[in-house]
Formats: C-alpha cells, structure tokens, sequence
C-alpha cells in the first residue's frame, strides 16, 4: 500500500541529513527539482529543468572544484546535467529525474520490517517499521499511507512532505554559462 501511494506521488519535498551534507529540496516530473545542500561551511543551491542544471554556491565550493572563485560565487551557472555529474559539481543522486525517484520507491524492500509503535512524525501520527538493521521508516497511520521519513543507524534521516502540492521550479535569471 505505501508503494502504490508513493508511486502516486507527482510532487515531492524531501529533507535530511546524509553523510553529513543536510539539504532541503522539492522534486517533480517529469525532471524537474530545487534544493539547497550544505556540508559545513559549504552550500550549494541547484535547479534542474531537464538536461539543464543551475547553481548558485560560495567562494569555498568553486575553489574545491577548481574553478574561477572571483566571477561564480554568488552567481547562477548553468551546465548540463550530464556535465555537472562527470566534474563532479553535481552528485549523480540529485542529478536524477522524478522516474528515478518514482524507482527507488518501486525498489524499495518490504520483506523483513516489522512494526514497532506509534509515534508522532512531523507532526502527523505514523506507524514505525524498523528493518532487520533496526533502521525505521515511518508510515502516515491516518489517511494516505505516504512515507513520512526514514531514519537511519548513524543519525542520518531523510523527511517527505508536501506531497502533490503545487511545485513551480523556475529556471534563474542572468546564469553564467559554465
């Protein structure tokens, strides 16, 4: 039943902390997505439209890429997406379009997770599975059955809000072309 609800899903905001980058971001098809990452002192804003990334970043993130610090921080740039990936500017998971999304939940396993309790999770009653690992998602217990979070061994989580509310992902004015 959450497969299905999650695959139902045409708009997306999806929060956390993973590897100790945090980041906060919306997601919709067919390839569209805006967030924000920051590992440290480090943040990077992306936009993808299509095949076409922007991003927005500090002194410090260029300069760990190599790249001309004095005329891109602070600005827009814009590159492929399949250019982002290969430098390295961009990680291969964001990159991605909403399918990729929609096969993660599809991958997803459901043999194994056990429930454990009821707990409030962004403020919404759920429904805590833990898996063999004794990492926990959590489960809407009231209405649709949309995934609320994940919850990890080492202190990483990931939200999911928002759900099919209206998204407008625009491109930014003025990008430097990189």
């Amino acid at each position: 039943m959450v497969k299905a609800t999650m695959a139902s899903v045409n708009s997306i905001r999806i929060s956390g902390k993973s590897s100790g980058v945090l980041f906060d971001s919306f997601l919709k098809p067919p390839c569209e997505f805006a967030g924000r990452f920051q590992r440290g002192g480090v943040a990077v804003h992306v936009v993808r439209l299509g095949n076409t990334v922007y991003l927005r970043a500090d002194t410090a993130f260029f300069r760990k890429l190599g790249l001309d610090t004095q005329s891109l921080a602070g600005q827009w740039v814009k590159t492929r997406a399949d250019n982002a990936v290969l430098s390295g500017i961009v990680p291969s998971r964001v990159a991605g379009c909403f399918h990729d999304f929609l096969k993660f939940w599809a991958g997803l396993p459901t043999q194994g997770a056990r429930k454990a309790r009821e707990r409030t999770v962004q403020g919404q009653p759920a429904i805590e599975l833990l898996d063999p690992q004794n990492d926990a998602a959590y489960v809407a217990a009231t209405g649709r059955p949309y995934l609320l979070a994940f919850a990890f061994q080492g202190g990483d989580y990931v939200n999911f809000s928002r759900f099919n509310a209206p998204v407008t992902i625009a491109a930014p004015s003025n990008p430097v072309a990189l």
